[in-house]
């Protein structure tokens, strides 16, 4: 199967499988402001100029977000399934978060959904926003799949046990993203994205920048499991990349592990 593409005439594809479901809500500013627990972004904006000859580039040497994922150590970063829960919020900021580990060159270990999103909406299937997941994150870390399956809204995994080893997966550094030109700078450095996206009510992790009839588009990974898309994957052209909600874990702690 390939990447479906996203655009204003392909609605079908904003929707999920029968079963499955979104769970975006929109950010709450006056509890969250923006920039209010995040690092300002701090980067030099890539010129709009050279982003074609860095796109094409990172494919050429197979260095893209999705190539590193793909080889990453101890095995490929694999899609996540939020399986009918309305995680998606931290499914994909988790995602991202795995992301990063193996762009850090960390082994491969896969990370909890519920262990972020559940303790923070107290053990109800209800939806959030990324910062919401982040803050969590920042704080208590992220608990491994071997510790809290991945979907289990469930207190019986929230042990002393389990906390403790889930403060070796914390992010150190993140940042809100400003805007479009910055949300392109922070992945032609390889970091990715997590999007929350009010007109799909959705929430999905930004791996790569590709270029679609001469436009720069976005691949995303969703949280529907490897059955949508291609093992995950999909593409959001310009206009429905460009405007979101955008976090970036930027740096996973190191625990040699």
């Amino acid at each position: 199967m390939t990447e479906p593409i996203i655009n204003d005439s392909s609605s079908p594809a904003l929707f999920p499988p029968a079963g499955l479901s979104k769970g975006l809500i929109p950010r709450d500013y006056s509890a969250h402001p923006f920039g209010g627990l995040a690092a300002p972004f701090d980067m030099p904006t890539i010129p709009r100029s050279e982003w074609a000859d860095r796109i094409r580039e990172m494919e050429t040497t197979q260095s893209r977000l999705s190539d590193i994922c793909a080889a990453a150590k101890g095995g490929p970063v694999e899609c996540k399934d939020q399986n009918g829960t309305n995680y998606c919020w931290a499914a994909a900021t988790v995602h991202c978060c795995e992301v990063n580990r193996a762009s850090q060159g960390l082994p491969t270990v896969k990370l909890s959904t519920a262990s972020v999103a559940a303790p923070v909406m107290g053990f109800r299937n209800r939806g959030g926003y990324g910062v919401l997941a982040l803050e969590r994150i920042r704080e208590f870390g992220i608990a491994p799949e071997s510790m809290w399956p991945g979907n289990a809204i469930d207190r019986q995994y929230e042990s002393d046990e389990c906390a403790a080893v889930s403060l070796d997966y914390q992010t150190t550094e993140w940042t809100d993203v400003p805007d479009w030109d910055a949300a392109v700078t922070l992945l032609l450095n390889r970091v990715p994205l997590s999007c929350g996206y009010n007109w799909w009510g959705h929430q999905v992790a930004g791996i790569d920048l590709v270029i679609l009839d001469g436009e720069i588009g976005l691949r995303i990974r969703n949280s529907w499991s490897s059955a949508w898309g291609e093992n995950g994957y999909g593409i959001l052209t310009n206009r429905k990349a460009s405007v979101g909600d955008y976090v970036a874990p930027r740096v996973m702690q190191y625990t040699g592990g």
